[in-house]
């Protein structure tokens, strides 16, 4: 949008010391989307069919779709999609889009999976220490989730490998801030305590705003890496019983995503399904415009809780 703010390029700093963060590495992959040829007009479930009858009697074709979820079948299809991991990019991300696609058609809609060559991260190797003045790891976080005898799903590579999508790599040693949220209004209330994020290693809790916002905003005070934390109180045992006696995130669970800058321009950020340079002129922005040139690790509320 014309309206957001671009920030300079920072000067690399000399890190200083206390923790070691050493996350991911960028790596081009492919993704498969399903393309639905036909979409219906209507607003999914009954409330809002509810809502807009009041105005106008239900179509045929209305009533016609309300007939056909039911809880049975979107526990199935849910069942069958979390079965195996399916990260973008991955023989389970094509399988389950090969899912969709056969479910579409067998309702007689026209389906095709589209393939495009787009920049994808995956990571090799993460670790955060924590260390004292002379270098010594006080403690090494696990960084790896808990396997659950009940839940075949949970034992996979995936569960070792808790990233950020499109992290760039680095090591970075310096001290720990803790900023909320992360929102321009959290680093403000730090500056003006006398607290300064400057080449540190910014820590945040998920929730409120896009983790991308939070990586943008740490980068753009001159933090020299961040790292997300899920909060119990929101997402955890705070709000009840956590899996798998109940809905809530358990201690050593992370929660992934990207934490590129959707907010100046979504889509694959290096535009590679177009010819070379045209990602500025499609969106205005170049590739090293919309990701981070920080680290960005996300947490569980298990590794974050000694911080």
């Amino acid at each position: 949008p014309e309206t957001a703010k671009r920030y300079p390029p920072r000067e690399p700093r000399e890190p200083e010391t206390e923790m070691i963060l050493s996350p991911s590495i960028l790596l081009l992959g492919q993704t498969c989307v399903t393309d639905i040829r036909e979409t219906p007009t209507f607003t999914i479930g009954q409330p809002s069919v509810a809502r807009m009858s009041r105005q106008s009697p239900a179509s045929p074709a209305e009533k016609a779709f309300l007939a056909v979820p039911s809880a049975e079948s979107a526990r199935a299809s849910l069942k069958h999609i979390t079965s195996r991991p399916h990260v973008a990019g991955t023989p389970g991300d094509h399988a389950m889009a090969e899912f969709v696609r056969d479910s579409i058609r067998a309702a007689g809609i026209p389906a095709e999976i589209d393939p495009h060559r787009v920049l994808l991260s995956y990571p090799l190797n993460r670790s955060l220490d924590l260390v004292d003045e002379e270098g010594k790891v006080l403690l090494r976080a696990p960084l790896s989730e808990d396997i659950l005898p009940d839940d075949p799903t949970s034992d996979t590579w995936w569960r070792n490998h808790t990233f950020n999508a499109y992290s760039p790599s680095g090591e970075v040693t310096a001290p720990v801030v803790y900023a909320n949220y992360g929102f321009p209004e959290d680093f403000d209330a730090l500056q003006a305590s006398g607290v300064s994020v400057v080449g540190a290693i910014v820590l945040m809790r998920y929730g409120k705003c896009f983790r991308g916002l939070k990586a943008r905003n740490a980068e753009a005070r001159g933090a020299v890496a961040a790292l997300i934390y899920s909060d119990p109180a929101e997402d955890g045992f705070g709000q009840g019983s956590v899996y798998p006696e109940g809905p809530w995130r358990p201690p050593s669970s992370v929660q992934r995503g990207s934490i590129q800058f959707i907010s100046l321009c979504p889509g694959d950020p290096s535009r590679a399904y177009l010819p070379a340079g045209a990602s500025e002129e499609l969106c205005g922005y170049t590739q090293s415009e919309l990701i981070p040139t920080i680290p960005v690790l996300p947490l569980s509320y298990a590794d974050a809780a000694p911080l």
